[in-house]
């Protein structure tokens, strides 16, 4: 192979990692987070109390990996590598106003040894043109409807704030 058929297919190949994202997907059924968070979630009250911070809004996790594709190519490049375990979408829709939450892209991954959601959305256009990230925890319960997820910021000397299963 020639140095121009190299470079064509190093090319061909880094391109496809950047655009088709959903390739990247690697699921992991004992992956906690990631097996376990696709569903709908509400606010936990009490645990929020107990750790002093309280959430403000529902959280809808839906497992599409297709949902990457409406990310750009320079958003992505932070994936390269990484390890993703789950990419779908996640609805994020203020407790009194759930009328103007949209689905955006989001992916599982981890993070400084930390389960990590990082989600793309649109800081004030139409087209996805940013990133945000926290750290993510689940505690499974024997019940699947009883379990609560924990998220906060990008750093660990932030609070999390608590949900649980919406109940059904």
């Amino acid at each position: 192979m020639n140095c121009v058929s190299s470079l064509t297919l190093c090319a061909a190949i880094f391109a496809g990692l950047m655009t088709g994202a959903a390739q990247k997907v690697v699921p992991d059924k004992d992956n906690v987070v990631a097996s376990r968070l696709e569903g709908d979630w509400v606010p936990d009250l009490e645990l929020g109390e107990r750790l002093g911070t309280k959430a403000k809004e529902t959280l809808s996790f839906k497992a599409d990996v297709s949902a990457l594709d409406r990310v750009p190519a320079g958003l992505l490049a932070y994936l390269k590598d990484k390890h993703v375990y789950l990419a779908g979408t996640v609805t994020i829709a203020r407790l009194k106003d759930d009328a103007s939450a949209q689905p955006m892209p989001a992916v599982v991954i981890e993070s400084k040894g930390n389960p990590t959601l990082v989600c793309f959305r649109s800081r004030g256009g139409k087209e996805i043109d940013d990133s945000e990230s926290g750290i993510v925890m689940l505690a499974t319960a024997r019940e699947k409807a009883k379990d609560i997820m924990f998220m906060g910021g990008d750093f660990n000397n932030e609070p999390m704030r608590a949900w649980r299963r919406k109940p059904e």
